[in-house]
């Protein structure tokens, strides 16, 4: 059986590995990403169940990459 796979973005590293540990206790495979351009580059290749989006990141807002997952979901 495969395991979920999650995506999470955030620019903290502390809050990516926070979530990332408990994800992967409970059974997820986890992606990280610190800005939008690593979430765009990973987007693609994951095919992620679910994402962890933060909403308030300084280069590239997070609502700005919801559209991109609204514009690239397949």
């Amino acid at each position: 059986m495969t395991k979920p796979k999650l995506i999470v973005v955030d620019d903290d590293a502390g809050t990516r590995t926070f979530i990332r540990n408990v994800a992967e206790e409970l059974g997820f495979e986890v992606g990280e990403a610190g800005t939008g351009k690593e979430f765009r580059d990973l987007y693609g290749d994951v095919h992620a169940d679910m994402i962890i989006l933060d909403i308030a990141m300084p280069e590239e807002q997070g609502v700005w990459l919801f559209d991109f997952i609204h514009d690239h979901h397949q």
